[in-house]
């Protein structure tokens, strides 16, 4: 009979659920509602749903981590998101620096904004730390890192793809684009004959004009 109450009790038993499989106890479901609402306006504007085990979740959340292990747990969840339901995935640094951030591209990062954000941007903005960054997601996180003579690179995380397969994968795709912009720079080429043969045919006439 009343519609509002319907939905409002089909809302707390969601989060009777959530709060059993999660083993967490909420301490307000009226302001984890509002939250979740927050954040579900957040995703739908952002366009990016970065997600994490429980396992890492409830480690983080447990036992104190320095900050620099917490900046880790951020690149992960941002390699991730990157790569999706794929087994690997092309990038930059920039990108993952700015899903680390919690923004969808590089682009999407505005000039103002927290100050911490401000101080990880700039801090791994410099080659030297994003590099041991990803040398640590490396031997510790299962991330697959390639980018052997080429611009950007390739990610991938160990439970979908090995080493060996990436880096086929991505020499593959590095002969393919060479390919396809040589395919490119001869169909410009026969373009610009064309153009020229027809400019010469309209200057340099078979039977010359004759003026009186």
């Amino acid at each position: 009979m009343y519609s509002d109450l319907e939905e409002l009790c089909i809302d707390h038993y969601r989060l009777h659920q959530a709060e059993e499989f999660l083993n967490v106890n909420l301490f307000s479901f009226d302001l984890t509602v509002e939250g979740s609402i927050k954040l579900d306006r957040a995703y739908s504007e952002n366009k990016i749903c970065p997600m994490i085990s429980f396992s890492h979740i409830w480690n983080y959340k447990d036992n104190p981590k320095s900050e620099y292990e917490i900046i880790q747990l951020l690149a992960f969840i941002a390699i991730k998101s990157i790569i999706g339901n794929r087994r690997c995935r092309k990038t930059n640094k920039q990108h993952i620096l700015a899903r680390m951030l919690g923004f969808a591209s590089i682009k999407d990062i505005p000039e103002q904004m927290d100050i911490r954000l401000v101080e990880v941007l700039k801090k791994y903005s410099h080659r030297h730390h994003m590099k041991k960054l990803l040398d640590d997601l490396i031997l510790n996180w299962n991330v697959l890192v390639y980018s052997h003579q080429m611009r950007g690179l390739y990610i991938a995380i160990s439970n979908k793809i090995t080493l060996n397969e990436l880096a086929v994968f991505a020499e593959n795709n590095k002969r393919k684009s060479k390919l396809e912009a040589l395919k490119k720079l001869k169909n410009e080429a026969i373009a610009f004959a064309k153009s020229s043969q027809q400019l010469n045919k309209e200057f340099h006439p078979s039977h010359p004009i004759t003026v009186e």
